[in-house]
């Protein structure tokens, strides 16, 4: 219910605050069986049923929208093109080479548009605030260069508050390698106005002489807003498996070809090859789970991880599709060889 017509919270926080206040029960915001666990849930599937009820045609397109949602492949997380970082981590017995580098970062952070804000935060000059622009995706800020040395290990920690917006944080080098990044989004808690300092820890094994720190929009439903409140750089040690750089660049070209675009139509022509085929008996046992969860899973799955099942039976599909090009090609090359020989 994405326009919100039903008056039904889409977070369990959601549904808790309210029924703490519809009953006058602040104990409710608590958790979501606990108390009165079991008439609270009744009360719920009763609401819920009665709004499909008085929504049939609604409710249809909605399982129509989740079932097609199921074939969305979630995005693969590249492995890195550098080698992993081998020394530890633990920065609590390390000194920072910089740190704390908010206020160094702040004159070399460069926007990308006048909509971007980088600011000292009045209550610590030593804090950043970093307004985004409404973009869900693109580079914000791009902070640096510091300075670093070739083939070592390096720990780049931030202590930050997000009020909104989601954020991606990156370490890349001036040639556009990006060694590692992370993750910065609110957390759900029970006061939102006071979101909790949030650790990031991107350690990486630096192949340049300098590198930089990339603030960017990732899929992010409002522009964010992030503090800043510490930034340190740590040198752990001489990098170890450089070797590993070609093998990863490899495997990441091979990641990149784990998209929907791509396993879908293989899916769709395995389904195909399997009906042409008579292949019956494999037709069922592929398809069974996932007719399953395009009609009855999708009246009640709210979550993608539900229905992760799914992928595994498509890339089943997927392989049969695979399979028969390759064995295609192979008659082909087979026939000119022949040809050749006579």
């Amino acid at each position: 219910d994405t326009n919100g017509r039903f008056g039904i919270p889409n977070t369990d926080m959601g549904i808790m605050r309210q029924e703490a206040e519809v009953h006058q029960r602040p104990e409710y915001y608590g958790t979501l069986f606990n108390p009165d666990g079991v008439q609270r849930e009744r009360a719920r599937m009763k609401r819920g049923a009665g709004v499909i009820a008085s929504n049939p045609v609604w409710f249809a397109s909605v399982m129509v929208r989740r079932a097609a949602s199921m074939t969305r492949l979630e995005r693969t997380r590249l492995i890195s093109n550098t080698p992993t970082v081998t020394n530890p981590i633990e920065a609590a017995s390390l000194s920072p080479v910089l740190g704390p580098m908010t206020s160094q970062l702040l004159e070399s952070c460069q926007t990308q548009s006048s909509e971007q804000k980088a600011v000292v935060e009045l209550a610590n000059p030593q804090a950043l605030i970093l307004t985004g622009d409404n973009q869900k995706y693109g580079r914000q800020f791009l902070c640096g260069p510091l300075t670093v040395k070739p083939k070592t290990d390096y720990l780049i920690e931030l202590s930050t508050r997000i009020d909104q917006g989601r954020m991606r944080v990156s370490i890349e080098d001036g040639n556009g390698r990006m060694y590692t990044s992370d993750i910065l989004e609110p957390l759900e808690v029970k006061q939102p106005t006071g979101q909790p300092a949030q650790t990031i820890r991107l350690p990486f094994a630096s192949m340049a002489e300098s590198v930089q720190v990339d603030f960017s929009n990732e899929a992010s439903n409002a522009p964010p807003i992030v503090h800043v409140d510490a930034m340190n750089l740590y040198e752990l040690g001489p990098a170890s498996f450089l070797w590993t750089h070609l093998p990863r660049m490899v495997l990441r070209a091979v990641q990149r070809a784990f998209v929907t675009a791509v396993f879908l139509p293989l899916a769709l022509v395995g389904v195909s090859l399997t009906i042409f085929r008579k292949r019956i008996s494999v037709l069922v046992v592929l398809s069974v789970v996932p007719l399953y969860y395009f009609t009855v899973q999708s009246a009640f799955h709210t979550e993608y991880r539900y229905v992760l099942a799914v992928n595994y039976f498509l890339f089943a599909f997927a392989a049969v599709a695979i399979s028969w090009a390759g064995e295609f090609l192979y008659k082909k090359v087979n026939s000119f060889s022949l040809l050749g020989k006579q």
